[in-house]
């Protein structure tokens, strides 16, 4: 199980899920580490849009997906549903989201599969390569606290201890608000069990992932109320190729006759229920329940995907490290390093890195690398360290550094992928003021 933040979208760390990745950055805020189990695609010239439908799916995604537990997730038993309904036989796709749009790319539009169940209800996401489904859900943030102590506005949250997940809405919300202690986590399983503990007051965190853990791990003993506000819930549908109008507007009709059923599901999967709350101005109660909750008959992270904690642990054991936002900052040793990969500096190379870059780094660095935090800028990175930059940036994606939640890349990107990304980062490079005068 894992946000992200995010695109399933929406949650932070863990892994970087798409659903956490995508819907953050259509918020211009949050897809959340680890390895999933093997994923299986179907041969490029698979038979999609024959007898089976193809769904392309993440295996380690709960509440959203999953491949190998008991429960297999909401987006996969919809899809489930919806096969039955046009009297096809399903077939899975397991695609891993960690590459967020990429993941897409390579399966969705190279013709592995059919359709992708939880994609950001905007006609913008990708341009006119895709055509979505009506929407049949709202994700977002939710307010986590015990059933003894339920929160309703910002002023509750007065000298309280807040948990929020890395580079996400709320906690970008409560930046502002030195009256209330924000403690950042990596992932939503971290701030509740910092809950658990009573090391938080309450949480603002990826609310199907609350959801779920509320439900599968804590026996009910929170409320987990939906958040409105802007960057704070999304609604997601059904992703296909542009190609596949057709079957598009056959699952449009589809859906309509599922309200029922996803409701149930999102029961059945802990998604929140409880009436939304308002925390954008403090004391505003929230808005109608459909603002964050089934949409009837109609119309969520990723991502992001997540989405997102990690798989579930007994609550009481030690909690994650809490984020401190300096994912640069004190990596000296680099001798173990291996050397770092040639930098090319051609225009495609460098387009190439900037791709790669916004489908999966700027779920906390910002897209294009333009971020509010300096100590997360890797537009200053030159200005740090000189030419130290490719030594220090190399070793840290290689190496990782979990206390600072940055994860471990290898494996996932190649050392050509580290090498474009990096092409990209010089090309973007901030000047000291002395070297601008």
């Amino acid at each position: 199980m894992r946000h992200r933040e995010e695109a399933s979208f929406g949650v932070p760390p863990r892994k970087p899920g798409i659903r956490c990745r995508l819907l953050a950055a259509l918020a211009s805020v949050l897809f959340v580490t680890g390895s999933p189990p093997g994923a299986f695609a179907l041969p490029a010239d698979a038979n999609v849009g024959g007898d089976f439908l193809n769904l392309c799916a993440d295996p380690d995604d709960l509440p959203f997906s999953s491949q190998s537990s008991s429960s297999h997730g909401l987006y996969f038993e919809l899809g489930e549903e919806i096969a039955n309904s046009l009297g096809r036989p399903l077939n899975t796709v397991w695609s891993q989201s960690y590459f967020g749009k990429r993941t897409i790319r390579e399966n969705l539009l190279a013709g592995k599969c059919d359709a992708y169940i939880g994609l950001p209800d905007s006609k913008n996401f990708m341009g006119p390569k895709l055509i979505f489904s009506k929407p049949f859900l709202h994700v977002g943030y939710a307010l986590v606290s015990i059933k003894e102590r339920r929160f309703a506005s910002l002023d509750d949250l007065k000298g309280k201890r807040v948990a929020v997940q890395f580079a996400t809405s709320p906690e970008l919300l409560l930046a502002d608000h030195d009256e209330i202690k924000a403690v950042t986590f990596l992932d939503p399983e971290a701030a509740m069990k910092a809950l658990a503990a009573d090391r938080a007051d309450a949480a603002i965190i990826w609310g199907p992932s609350a959801g779920y853990l509320n439900k599968a791990l804590y026996r009910d003993a929170y409320t987990v109320q939906p958040v409105t506000g802007e960057g704070m819930q999304w609604p997601v549908s059904i992703g296909f190729a542009h190609s596949q109008g057709g079957l598009r507007d056959q699952i449009d009709r589809i859906i309509e006759d599922k309200a029922a059923a996803v409701a149930a599901l999102a029961v059945k999967y802990g998604f929140p229920q409880a009436e939304p709350v308002s925390l954008t101005n403090p004391s505003t109660a929230g808005t109608s329940a459909s603002e964050a909750k089934i949409i009837p008959a109609a119309g969520d992270q990723t991502a992001s995907d997540a989405q997102n904690p990690p798989p579930i642990e007994p609550a009481g054991q030690t909690p994650s490290a809490v984020v401190t936002h300096e994912p640069y900052a004190a990596v000296t040793d680099t001798s173990s390093a291996a050397e770092p990969p040639a930098r090319a500096s051609d225009p495609a190379t460098i387009a190439e890195g900037r791709e790669t870059f916004n489908g999966t780094c700027s779920h906390c660095h910002g897209p294009d690398a333009v971020v509010g935090q300096r100590k997360i800028n890797l537009r200053l990175l030159s200005q740090r360290y000189g030419d130290k930059m490719d030594e220090v940036f190399h070793f840290t994606v290689t190496h990782g550094r979990p206390d600072k939640g940055m994860p471990n890349w290898t494996g996932v990107f190649s050392e050509d992928d580290f090498s474009k990304i990096l092409a990209w980062l010089h090309s973007v490079q901030q000047p000291s003021e002395e070297q601008s005068r």
